[in-house]
């Protein structure tokens, strides 16, 4: 999803400058919104933190239990709940 967002913001920045000379301020506008919205989006990060009895705790409040490996291991790179980047954090 990461490289989807990226790629996005790349083609947001390529229409702005193919039309550079022949849009309006407002278009120009628009085009370097959509690019600052997002580059939030691809920064933003959901904190987990693993707990004594192997479950994480979710900064967006929720909680998540994987009978078997890491979160890695299981593939998992965006919060379930949020949508949000994991981030883990050691205790």
């Amino acid at each position: 999803m990461e490289e989807q967002i990226q790629q996005a913001i790349n083609n947001v920045q390529a229409i702005g400058n193919l039309h550079e000379c022949m849009t309006s301020p407002a278009l120009t506008r628009l085009t370097s919104i959509t690019v600052d919205v997002l580059s939030a989006v691809l920064s933003e990060r959901c904190v987990w933190k693993q707990d004594e009895r192997d479950s994480w705790e979710t900064e967006c409040g929720s909680s998540f239990y994987l009978t078997d490996g890491t979160l890695s291991d299981n593939g998992m790179s965006y919060c379930c709940f949020c949508g949000k980047r994991i981030e883990e954090k050691e205790e």
